[in-house]
């Protein structure tokens, strides 16, 4: 009569040992497939974001140039317009550079986004909720990514902040800010232009440090 032998503690043991290994390296490579595709959400939002900007600052500055004098919307547009170029633009050193857009909290040792009024910078956005465009300077640090907040008529946040709602009203910015900067013809152009610089930066769990994004639109005045 034969005798059947189980497996060893040690085998056990060493299966054991192998099955958590191979379990823990997939949850880690799991983990950070989810962190790539998170990040990768948030900064194509961010971007459609940025994109929004640029598109209204193009609009402005074609509908000032080819406005009908005399019809309302387009009189406010070429007001809005004007008010960018003599309020709004900066010096260059004025110009929050890409090193100023994040800094070490003190509270907590990590490195954070900043705000134009933190640094005492001006900045603004367009506030594309409205048929007027107007500016606006309500500008936070992003809770989630960098976004433009709207409240409908009862003051309740939107919550998909993807899309444009009928009805809904600015209600400040996250994490997204625009600065101009007058071209002076010093440099051989035909006609003197402005430079927006449209920023964006944010805090996300994917990313040890804040994530930051920055385009410029030049514009021409003729």
């Amino acid at each position: 009569m034969s005798i059947k032998k189980g497996d060893t503690i040690i085998e056990v043991v060493f299966a054991i040992s192998i099955f958590g290994f191979v379990s823990i390296v997939t949850l880690n490579i799991m983990q950070k497939a989810m962190m790539a595709g998170q990040l990768a959400l948030e900064t194509s939002l961010a971007r459609q974001a940025m994109d929004s900007q640029a598109e209204a600052l193009r609009f402005l500055a074609s509908r000032n140039k080819n406005r009908a004098k005399g019809d309302f919307f387009e009189d406010n547009i070429h007001t809005v317009y004007k008010n960018i170029k003599d309020y709004k633009t900066v010096n260059d050193s004025d110009l929050i550079k890409m090193e100023d857009m994040t800094i070490i909290d003190s509270s907590t040792g990590l490195r954070r986004c900043t705000t134009p009024r933190e640094l005492s910078k001006e900045a603004f956005v367009i506030d594309v909720y409205n048929d007027d465009l107007g500016l606006k300077d309500n500008i936070k640090r992003a809770k989630y990514y960098p976004r433009l907040v709207s409240r409908d008529f009862f003051g309740k946040e939107q919550q998909d902040t993807n899309k444009i709602i009928k009805n809904h009203q600015f209600a400040w910015s996250e994490g997204i800010y625009v600065q101009a900067i007058k071209v002076d013809d010093a440099g051989g152009l035909e006609y003197p232009a402005i430079d927006f610089h449209i920023k964006a930066c944010w805090e996300t769990p994917s990313s040890p440090r804040p994530v930051t994004l920055a385009t410029i639109v030049r514009l021409y005045d003729d």
